[in-house]
């Protein structure tokens, strides 16, 4: 969600910014600016994040940003965490026939350990014989990942012509007895 703050005087005014739900809830400036600052005279945007740490259960939190001279902004948040799915894509490329690699990172969004496992997923060569653009880097099963804990996945991609591929890098766990997929679409 993204909304404005109006800086109504001539002085530049660093914010305070006080998160009550750090884990769930994250703010920034939009275009990555940092800190968090009113330019004399102007609005700044600003972009607040809700990563789930549950599925199905609302979570909320407070959003305070303040400056002794304009007062305090206060926002509550809420948000209800929902199965994943389609996760951002990742686009590499590579000149004819010479590899490259790239990693994906997967984040523990609970608060217990999951056990993993990875897949990759791409259609089947254009021609018998050619091997596969995309290529996994790390074993795939039996990864598990404490709360809060980071996955890096590296992946590999090389092609022998000029068409486009694709895939998916898959990540799979059981939480709660409800099968969950995290599917990564990769192109090149």
């Amino acid at each position: 969600h993204i909304f404005t703050i109006t800086n109504p005087i001539g002085d530049e005014l660093p914010l305070k910014l006080r998160l009550s739900n750090p884990a769930n809830f994250s703010v920034q400036a939009a275009g990555l600016q940092q800190p968090l600052a009113l330019a004399p005279f102007s609005d700044l945007e600003v972009v607040l994040t809700y990563t789930p740490s549950a599925l199905d259960t609302e979570q909320a939190g407070e959003i305070s940003l303040s400056h002794p001279m304009l007062g305090e902004w206060l926002y509550t948040a809420k948000g209800i965490g929902l199965e994943p799915d389609l996760m951002e894509p990742n686009e590499v490329t590579a000149a004819l026939g010479q590899p490259t690699s790239s990693t994906i990172t997967f984040r523990n969004p609970f608060a217990t350990s999951l056990m993993l496992s990875v897949s990759l997923e791409q259609p089947p060569p254009v021609q018998d014989g050619m091997p596969q653009a995309f290529k996994l880097l790390r074993r795939t099963t039996a990864h598990v990942l404490a709360p809060a804990q980071a996955l890096q996945l590296p992946f590999s991609f090389a092609t022998s012509d000029m068409a486009e591929r694709s895939a998916f890098i898959v990540v799979s766990t059981d939480y709660d007895g409800r099968p969950l997929h995290w599917r990564f679409p990769l192109s090149g």
